[in-house]
């Protein structure tokens, strides 16, 4: 058996881009802009090891940190749950439904000692 502790240990931080829209003002003049926050739904996350099995799950508004993962190679799996049903809909072709926005990243090495960081949007 392999024995993980502190010093193996990495962390990974997921940060969601603000999303912004820009308004035409209706004031007089016409080069101002009001730029807009947007209240987006809650980012659901997954992250499994490369035999596929789940090792961390939740979901999150803006920022996520995942502390005391072995260091080792993750799949990651970010989605918007717009459904809320709890899991990833691949939609359906007819009647058509679009896909929920989902983003994945694999090959995501942990580092032990280190946080990674990675920053995403849905735009």
């Amino acid at each position: 058996y392999v024995v993980n502790g502190p010093s193996t240990w990495g962390s990974l931080e997921l940060v969601r881009k603000q999303s912004t829209v820009v308004h035409p003002s209706s004031s007089a003049d016409s080069t101002t802009t009001d730029v807009s926050m947007i209240l987006a739904p809650d980012v659901r996350f997954e992250l499994y090891d490369t035999n596929n099995s789940i090792i961390r799950e939740g979901s999150f508004s803006e920022r996520e940190l995942i502390d005391e993962l072995v260091a080792q190679e993750y799949i990651l799996r970010l989605y918007i749950d717009t459904n809320n049903n709890g899991q990833w809909d691949e939609g359906t072709w007819n009647p058509y439904l679009a896909p929920e926005p989902m983003i994945v990243r694999s090959a995501l090495n942990i580092q032990a000692g280190f946080t990674s960081t990675i920053q995403f949007s849905f735009d």
